[in-house]
């Protein structure tokens, strides 16, 4: 029961994901750095974030890395 709930809530975040939108990456520690970065983890663009809340606009099956210091 607890294995489908969560199957189902990772096939709605994944499916937000893969549609387009918008995503709020929320930690419960403060961030100090962000980073876009490629898939060999080269930084790419450096991004803005407020407290622990970080932001990002994504497009159709964009594939999204992330370099994070806390």
């Amino acid at each position: 029961m607890i294995t489908s709930s969560l199957s189902k809530l990772l096939s709605s975040k994944f499916s937000t994901l893969l549609s387009g939108g918008h995503l709020v990456i929320l930690h419960a520690r403060k961030l100090k750095y962000a980073n876009k970065t490629n898939l060999l983890e080269e930084e790419d663009k450096e991004l803005s974030f407020e407290g622990n809340e970080l932001k990002l606009n994504i497009s159709h099956f964009e594939i999204v890395a992330l370099k994070l210091r806390f």
